[in-house]
């Protein structure tokens, strides 16, 4: 998505569409940091940034991670 695209850096910097495989997603979320992807991938996976996050956030809880909470999958403050 052109959200996605427009990430702060840490990226992988890919033209808008363009496709990559599962693999490399997650080559480039380990080596890269790459925040594009992150975003890319949640949207995916969740239908958006925010239900992706909220996901992240159910899933933490199941495992007993009661004091965290996410925002987004890359990592980044929320305002």
């Amino acid at each position: 998505s052109d959200y996605a695209y427009n990430q702060q850096p840490s990226k992988l910097v890919l033209p808008r569409g363009y496709e990559i495989t599962v693999e490399q997603a997650i080559l480039a979320l380990i080596l890269r940091s790459a925040n594009d992807v992150a975003v890319a991938v949640g949207e995916r996976l969740g239908g958006s940034e925010s239900a992706f996050a909220q996901r992240m956030t159910s899933t933490a809880r199941r495992l007993g991670m009661t004091g965290s909470v996410f925002k987004n999958p890359s990592g980044w403050k929320d305002p």
